[in-house]
């Protein structure tokens, strides 16, 4: 049963479960609203329900002096303010409850924290303004709402958990509590539905995923072949689980260090110096002399790579290893090197 006052827009939601429950609904609203607007009901647009064109509705709208308007059969634009609230929360009940994945149990508590929410958002009809600033003349506070159906950890009282204990457990948020300054939690393990003030929310789906995501990841390397982790230390943890990165098959070949590799922010000196520390002197150069059936030639990426490189500068390079090695300092404008090099070559 929906109630709306035209001038503020302000909206009233109650939840029936039969219709002949209308006329002692609009008798305890009638007393409320008259001490919260400090004002009487002067009249009242209905449709033409038989719960609002019944003998006690009209005698009761008659002792209290207020005039009862109904909308012509079969014509609901009469009602135009009404039909279209009860649309607009119908559309912002299945939107939340879809956003979440909430259970249609909960539709009752949606449709109450749509009209919570639409009572403070601002509406052309009264000048961009909200029905509650409208209604009680003061702007809402809005730093607690919250997102409908998010998982949230409500504190357990000192009374009801010990040392070892607990101290929080999980709920779903359903809402506000209009008694309290308090949110309407259910928890899934007791079933039970319990206000709470002292409630931390995960309202964001990408934190009640991050353990998942590095749970399944981990489960997906136990079945890898073989895996390569990197030292083990606390500056490779991310909230306790160590990194650990793609799978990789063992080679003969050796891996280079991890130091070594290129990276996107280095400076033409550091490839230079990264190239420098590579012993290219044990690598074979170009040669007229096709290796055997029986002998295994290099790589095909490194075959592609000397091709761009004179012998010349890859003695160079071997020169300026040795150097390193012999602690001399090494001139960069000295000893050219091609750069295609670095950029040709993949270190792993």
């Amino acid at each position: 049963m929906t109630f709306i006052d035209y001038y503020t827009r302000m909206c009233w939601v109650y939840l029936l479960k039969n219709k002949f429950d209308a006329f002692q609904t609009f008798k305890n609203f009638h007393t409320w609203i008259e001490n919260d607007a400090q004002s009487h009901i002067g009249s009242i647009h209905t449709d033409n329900g038989k719960e609002y064109n019944s003998n006690e509705f009209e005698n009761y709208l008659c002792q209290h002096g207020i005039k009862h308007q109904t909308i012509v059969p079969y014509n609901p634009q009469h009602n135009s303010v009404v039909e279209r609230m009860n649309r607009t929360i119908l559309n912002m009940v299945r939107s939340m409850l879809f956003f979440k994945n909430v259970k249609m149990m909960f539709w009752a508590f949606a449709v109450l924290c749509v009209v919570y929410i639409k009572n403070r958002c601002p509406s052309n009809a009264i000048r961009n303004k909200n029905p509650y600033e409208m209604w009680y003349g003061h702007i809402p506070l809005v730093k607690h709402l919250r997102v409908f159906g998010s998982t949230c950890y409500a504190l357990i009282p000192k009374v009801h958990r010990n040392k070892l204990g607990a101290r929080s457990h999980k709920c779903i948020f359903l809402g506000y509590s209009n008694t309290s300054k308090a949110y309407h939690l259910y928890d899934e393990v007791n079933k039970k539905f319990f206000v709470s003030r002292d409630v931390i929310f995960l309202e964001s789906s990408k934190t009640d995923n991050v353990v998942e995501m590095k749970l399944d990841r981990l489960d997906r390397f136990t079945n890898a072949k073989s895996l390569q982790e990197f030292d083990n230390q606390i500056t490779h943890l991310e909230g306790g689980i160590p990194i650990l990165y793609q799978s990789v098959e063992s080679s003969s070949e050796a891996l280079s260090p991890l130091h070594d590799t290129p990276m996107m922010h280095d400076t033409l000196s550091d490839v230079t110096d990264r190239i420098g520390r590579l012993n290219l002197d044990s690598v074979p150069t170009q040669s007229t002399e096709q290796p055997g059936p029986s002998e295994k030639g290099p790589p095909k990426w490194m075959t592609k790579t000397l091709e761009s490189v004179h012998p010349d500068e890859v003695g160079k390079i071997g020169t300026r290893n040795s150097n390193r090695k012999n602690g001399g300092n090494v001139d960069d404008t000295n000893s050219p090197v091609d750069m295609d090099v670095s950029y040709d070559c993949e270190f792993n």
